[in-house]
Parts: structure tokens; sequence; C-alpha cells
């Protein structure tokens, strides 16, 4: 493959890719990189207007690049893509990343982002688990790396999930484990193996072997607005750091005395703040796991489609959404302009989906405010909450 010297990244992409252009104008994403490097690169592939490559190695380092790297497999993990950056120049970068995709975008404001401690933020994590050791994926690729440490996720539960691996020497398998801010610890397991022979005990606190429970279900999580029910098998908020403050912010966005919906609730994060913030109607989940364990908190969540639902109301003041990565259904996006809320308190963790969704919406709303929190440090992740007003 083609060997370029002497190349100078002159900006960051979404993905976490420096960005460079040849002597042609072709530009080149370039992992593990930042604005400001001159670095050496071997191009991997060649597309018409773009290419990828490898770095090969530093020429002239960025001012922008940081010397507190502590991982000893960055750039062979694929997890951390933003920790040889800067802390602050990563904000910069994420505060970009948002602006650039809202540039078609009239009506936004002004915002700021909450940071993160870098260390051990990370409270549940997937991992590849073979022959006694843990592992992630290669960048870009699903070969195994054994990974001895991990400085992102809290010591505690990457402690318990290299026991496991440990203990369970001859099984291999894909691991999701959870822990509460009380130490409880909860996994899901997806292997070839018998459940029977999976050895969990004085380690996880429950688990879930290709869907077969034992031990604890579920356990819960203290936040602001009380506790919160998760499962071995649910989503929650990663960063335990900045969850508190995230609900906190996103709940009071909604105005007084307004009645409410909540589309994509899960097991209920932020529902145990909206159940006081006003007339509380409904919340939606289609994970029936997820609507199950929120039940169980006392809080109203249907196990229904939010498409679904919304097509049951006829009003409604405040919608409150929290989508997955892909962004709103343009059937819900149809719903919610038929039902023309007051208000909508819109949480993402993607820019370029809640760009198109906002931007659909902005003939009848506008954004009134919108603020960042840095859930995942040292990545290109960030989470964002707007809130939309009818004009």
């Amino acid at each position: 493959m083609q060997i370029i010297k002497d190349i100078k990244i002159i900006d960051t992409a979404y993905g976490g890719y420096g960005v460079a252009k040849d002597s042609n104008g072709k530009v080149i994403f370039i992992p593990h990189t930042v604005e400001g490097d001159i670095v050496n690169c071997k191009i991997t592939e060649t597309k018409k207007s773009l290419a990828y490559a490898s770095l090969v190695d530093i020429v002239t380092p960025s001012e922008l690049r940081s010397n507190n790297n502590n991982c000893n497999k960055y750039g062979i993990c694929g997890g951390c893509t933003f920790s040889h950056i800067e802390y602050e120049a990563q904000l910069d970068i994420k505060k970009k990343f948002i602006k650039n995709s809202l540039r078609n975008y009239k009506s936004a404001v002004d915002f700021d982002i909450t940071p993160s401690p870098q260390a051990n933020y990370r409270l549940r994590t997937y991992a590849k688990v073979q022959n006694g050791t843990v592992g992630l994926y290669k960048f870009k690729s699903n070969d195994f790396i054994e990974v001895d440490e991990c400085p992102i996720l809290k010591k505690s539960l990457f402690d318990k999930i290299k026991l496991f691996a440990k203990k369970n020497p001859s099984i291999i398998g894909e691991l999701y484990a959870i822990e509460s801010d009380s130490g409880i610890a909860l996994a899901s397991f997806i292997s070839n193996v018998n459940y029977k022979k999976v050895n969990y005990e004085g380690i996880f606190d429950g688990i879930s072997v290709n869907g077969r429970k034992a031990g604890l279900k579920k356990t819960a999580y203290n936040t602001h607005y009380g506790a919160v029910n998760l499962g071995p098998d649910t989503f929650f908020q990663s960063n335990h750091f900045l969850l508190n403050d995230l609900q906190k912010y996103a709940v009071e966005l909604v105005s007084s005395s307004l009645s409410i919906v909540e589309l994509y609730a899960g097991t209920g994060f932020f529902t145990s703040g909206l159940i006081n913030a006003g007339d509380y109607k409904a919340g939606v989940e289609f994970d029936e796991n997820s609507s199950y364990l929120a039940e169980l908190s006392g809080v109203n969540i249907k196990n229904i489609d939010a498409y679904t639902y919304m097509q049951s109301i006829q009003n409604i003041d405040v919608i409150f959404l929290d989508p997955p990565r892909e962004g709103l259904e343009k059937r819900v996006l149809a719903e919610i302009l038929r039902l023309k809320p007051l208000e909508i308190i819109y949480v993402s963790c993607d820019p370029t989906t809640l760009a198109r969704d906002i931007t659909r919406l902005e003939d009848d709303y506008k954004m009134e405010n919108m603020h960042c929190f840095d859930l995942y440090p040292d990545t290109y992740h960030i989470e964002i909450v707007t809130k939309l007003v009818r004009k």
C-alpha cells in the first residue's frame, strides 16, 4: 500500500479520525491523529473522493496531543479514539462536531459542555471472555486483544470481569456487565456453553447466560430523583460521575404544571424525576424487560412502541424523548407534528440524528435551550439535551 510522508492533519471527523488532504486534494482519514500533527501514513482503502490510512509514525506532534495517555492498549483497542488528545481540546472538537451538525438548523442557540473526570467513569461495559482472559476488539475489526486494565472503566467492575474470566478458563463468550452505586454487579453472558457450567458466584450478584437467569434478576441505582431499577440485559447511562447532572438538567427543562408523555423511557432513568415535574401521563418503552423493571419502580411505563402509543392520544403539553442513536422514525416525527405539544425535550447521543430530527421540526418549533454532557471522555461520543418550544 502507498506510503504518504509528512502529511498534515487539518481537522477531526466525527468517528474519531484525523483529516488530511493529499497533494491532489483527496481527503484522507487517519485514526489516532489530531489537528496539527504532521505524520507518515499508509493508505489502506481508497475510494473515489476519499481514502483511509493507518498511522505509521508522527513526524511532528500537535500541541493538542496529550502526554498523559496511560492506556497500554491505545492505538490497538477500538475503544478510546480520543485519548491521545488533551482533554480541553477533546471538548472543543466535540463542540465543533455539534455546531457542524447544526449548520443547516436556523434557530440553534449557544451551548456549553459539562466535563467529566477521564478515569474510571464507566459503570458498564461490553467485553469478550476467552481462555481465561478478558479482551476487547481491535480498532475497526473483530480481532480479539487481551486487556489487563481499562483506565475508563470502574476498577471494581473490571476486577470482577477479570475474575469471571479466570474462573471460567475454558469458556468463550460475549459479556455485558454493569455495577450499581452500591457495588452490586450484574452480567449478561452469551456463549455456546450450558448455563450450568458458568461459574459466577462470588463475582456477579446475578447473571443471565443465554437468557437463563441466576442470582439477582435486578438491582437499583440511586439517582438524584430516587432509585432506578436495572437488570443484566438493560440499557443504563454509562458515566457515574455525570449521571445525576444529566438527569436533573433534562428534567428541570420541563415547565411546571404541564402534561407529560415520555418516549423511549427505558427502565425509568428520567421517569423518576418526570413523575413529579408535572402531570405525568405515561412513559413508553418498546423493550419488554426494561418496561417491566420500570413498572416494578411504581411508574407507568407502557410496553409499546412510540408510534403506536402516539396514535392513541389526542393532546399533550410536553413530549420527552430519549431515543436510540438512530434517532426518531419519520412516522414518530409526524405524530409529534400532529399533536403539536408546547415543549419537546430531546436527549440525544448522536449530533447527526439530533440535527436531522429537529430540522424536520423547525417550521413549527424553535430551540430554546441546549446543553451537553461529556459522558464519554476519550471517545468522540457526546450527550446532548435540547429543549424545543412551539412557535
